[in-house]
């Protein structure tokens, strides 16, 4: 059974704002104002502090997309490159995310002498808000909600309509 929720936070004329997006940009900011309070109380500049959370952002959206392409449309690759880029169309990868902010956080991290390990504990708070709010989107989405099991606990699933009034 699909529910009837809308993807659409809401709409501004042509401009549809998603609720995916949104709720990915508000894990940013969160992560970001966390990630810059605890540095701040550590000594590292504001500077330093908001590059690294502008380049993990970034390169995680990039790992995002290139580890669902890679997944789902290798053959992108090849026959239609540009399809690689068009993030807008949908298609993001959450270990891909993670793969993508690890990688260029560390290393910006090693450039610049701060300890790494110090920041990644940091981002747990960002990555755990941002997980869950993530997946809540993904219930407007229509997406990764499951499937009934063949096995006979089955008929104790409760149909996620429970949880959701739906007019």
């Amino acid at each position: 059974m699909l529910l009837d929720l809308s993807p659409y936070a809401f709409k501004i004329g042509p401009i549809a704002v998603r609720w995916y997006g949104l709720f990915m940009a508000i894990s940013f900011l969160v992560g970001s104002f966390h990630l810059l309070k605890m540095g701040k109380k550590k000594g590292l500049s504001e500077d330093f502090l908001l590059n690294l959370a502008m380049i993990v952002i970034v390169s995680g959206i990039i790992g995002a997309r290139l580890i669902f392409v890679l997944s789902n449309y290798p053959q992108w690759f090849v026959t239609a490159p540009l399809n690689v880029i068009k993030i807008w169309e949908g298609g993001l990868a959450w270990h891909g995310a993670l793969l993508g902010g690890l990688l260029t956080g560390w290393y910006y991290c090693k450039k610049n002498g701060v300890n790494p390990n110090m920041i990644a504990d940091w981002t747990v708070v960002g990555l755990s808000f941002g997980y869950c709010l993530v997946r809540i989107a993904n219930i407007f989405n229509q997406e990764v909600l499951g499937r009934m099991t063949q096995f006979s606990f089955g008929r104790w699933q409760i149909p996620i309509s429970r949880f959701f009034h739906i007019v």
